[in-house]
């Protein structure tokens, strides 16, 4: 997944923001990773 690896702050907005357009959430975790929860509608 593109969020857990070395990308540029530009990048790693985007594939937020395009996430949350599709109805999901993304969620920090304390190790720096991201959670991916996905709508409960799909």
């Amino acid at each position: 997944m593109i969020l857990n690896h070395q990308v540029d702050e530009k990048t790693r907005q985007r594939a937020i923001n395009e996430i949350e357009a599709l109805g999901g959430k993304v969620i920090p975790n304390s190790d720096r990773t991201y959670k991916i929860k996905l709508s409960e509608n799909d």
